[in-house]
Order: C-alpha cells, then sequence, then structure tokens
C-alpha cells in the first residue's frame, strides 16, 4: 500500500524549520515534478524575499 504524502503539511514544517514561504512550496511540490531539492530551494531563495 502506498502512503499518501501530505504536502500542504510537509511545506508548513519546512516554513517552521526556518525556510521561506517560496522555498518550502516548491521544494515540497518539487517531488511531484521530479525537481532536485535543492535546485528548488536556490530557484526559490530569491522569492523570500520579495519581489
Amino acid at each position: 500500500m502506498n502512503k499518501k504524502i501530505n504536502y500542504p503539511e510537509k511545506a508548513v514544517v519546512l516554513f517552521k524549520n526556518g525556510f521561506s514561504c517560496s522555498q518550502a512550496v516548491l521544494s515540497t511540490f518539487g517531488e511531484k515534478f521530479n525537481i532536485d531539492r535543492n535546485i528548488a530551494l536556490k530557484l526559490s531563495d530569491s522569492f523570500g524575499g520579495g519581489m
């Protein structure tokens, strides 16, 4: 039986552990689209301070 991933909960945990909102969301949902976690964190880093 496959365990379903709770993406929103995982993103909230990352956010509470110091990642920016954009990093938490992209690195979590990026898994679903085969985006490397480190690349997702680097891509979303600049959005953390606002645009």
